[in-house]
C-alpha cells in the first residue's frame, strides 16, 4: 500500500515475484527522493533467491546475502534513530 511506511523489500535477483513492487512510495536507489531516510526501501540483491536473506545465517552464506542483512539492520537502526 502507498500508505505503508518503513518496509524493507530486498529483492533477490532470482526473485520470481519482484515485478509486482513498484517504485512508489518506496526508495529505489537512483530514484528521485531517495534521500528520504524514513521511507520504505527496495533494493536488488545479486545472486540471491526470493527470501534467502530472511533465513538464519549459516556458514557459507553468500556475501550478497550477508550484505543484504547488514543493509536491513542499518535501515532499521536509522528508522529508530540509532545511527
Amino acid at each position: 500500500s502507498e500508505n505503508s511506511t518503513r518496509i524493507l523489500f530486498p529483492q533477490g535477483e532470482f526473485d520470481p515475484v519482484s515485478g509486482g513492487i513498484g517504485p512508489k512510495p518506496f526508495n529505489w536507489p537512483g530514484q528521485k527522493g531517495y534521500a528520504d531516510r524514513m521511507a520504505s526501501r527496495v533494493w536488488t540483491v545479486s545472486m540471491v533467491a526470493h527470501g534467502e536473506d530472511s533465513l538464519a545465517p549459516v556458514a557459507g552464506d553468500k556475501e550478497s546475502v550477508m550484505h543484504a542483512r547488514q543493509v536491513e539492520l542499518q535501515s532499521i537502526r536509522e528508522w529508530l534513530g540509532l545511527y
